[in-house]
This record gives C-alpha cells, structure tokens and sequence, in this order.
C-alpha cells in the first residue's frame, strides 16, 4: 500500500479532497515488541499494513496486544494505548542481559565516574559474595524489605549494632537468647 506524506498510514477511506486528511484512530495487532536498533518502537499490523510504530514513553506492549494507534493531521502514527491490557500474560523470562565469566582471584567491580569502586562481585568458598567497598553504605526501598535465607546472621565487628523503628519491634523465635 502506498502512500503520500499527507496520507495517513491507516487511512481506510478515500480522502474527501485535497489537503491534510483528518486525524486517523484505529486499532492494530502488535508483531513485535521490540525493534532491533531502535527504543520505544513495535511493529504492528492493521489488514495488508505492516510498520514500525512508536510507543507512548513506558508503555508495555507485548507481541500480540491489541493497541490503539493514532496518526494525527502531520506525522507519524503513534501507539498511545493497549487495547487488551488486562489479559492474562505470561511472566517474561528472565534472562541475562549481560553475564561476565570470573576465575577465583578476579572480581566483577562497579565502580563511580571518577574509578572509585563501589561494588564487587566475587566467588567465594561457599557462593557468591557481594562487597559493598565504601566505608559507609545506605540501602533504601520505598517499601518493605524482606530478607529470606536459611539462616541469617547480623554481625557488628566493631561498635554498636542498632534497631530502630517508629512502631513495635517483634522477635519471634523458638527461644530467645539474650546475652
């Protein structure tokens, strides 16, 4: 299907005269959620018509959504909508964006712009051990924090180990050992 630049992409009528044709609005299949160099694109099909169209910022579109697309006056068609987002999907799999092989004496570092190092991953004894390398550290959720291990140990080296809470604190064990 071929088109003019003032022809919108979805266009299904035939345009009533010269001129800018009016704001097209429509509904499109997704193919492909995810466009091999460029961000924020999916390529979607209405009838015959196959394009790579972009997203509104933070969309999620998965392949085989139904999404509302719109192409106004001037310019390209935009998916500003999932039709059927409330379907039941799949979790995605995880799976590793990057991965980075180490020998026992090599670490994987982060480290700041100015080469600071800030984190280090390393192979231990007994599994994977992570090295928070600045002197003092803050860990911040806006929500709960739940640590989950088999066994969990909280250790102060050297001065006080402090629990603070603005509400009740709760210890809860089969027998609780104070000093």
């Amino acid at each position: 299907m071929s088109r003019t630049p003032e022809a919108p992409l979805w266009a299904t009528a035939v345009s009533a005269g010269p001129g800018p044709s009016a704001p097209v609005c429509t509904v499109a299949e997704v193919l492909d959620a995810c466009h091999p160099t460029l961000l924020g694109r999916v390529q979607v099909r209405r009838g015959s018509v196959v394009a790579w169209v972009p997203t509104l910022q933070d969309l999620p579109v998965r392949a085989g959504d139904r999404v509302l697309v719109l192409q106004p006056e001037a310019g390209e068609a935009v998916v500003v909508g999932v039709v059927d987002g409330f379907r039941r999907r799949p979790e995605p799999v995880a799976r590793a964006g990057v991965q980075v092989s180490v020998l026992a004496d090599e670490v994987v570092e982060v480290a700041a712009h100015d080469g600071t190092p800030l984190v280090q991953v390393r192979r231990g004894p007994e599994g994977p051990v992570v090295r928070l390398c600045t002197s003092a550290v803050a860990l911040e959720v806006p929500g709960t924090l739940d640590l989950s291990a088999e066994a969990l140990t909280l250790r102060a080296r050297s001065g006080p180990l402090r629990v603070e809470a603005t509400d009740d604190v709760v210890v809860r064990g089969e027998v609780i050992r104070l000093n």
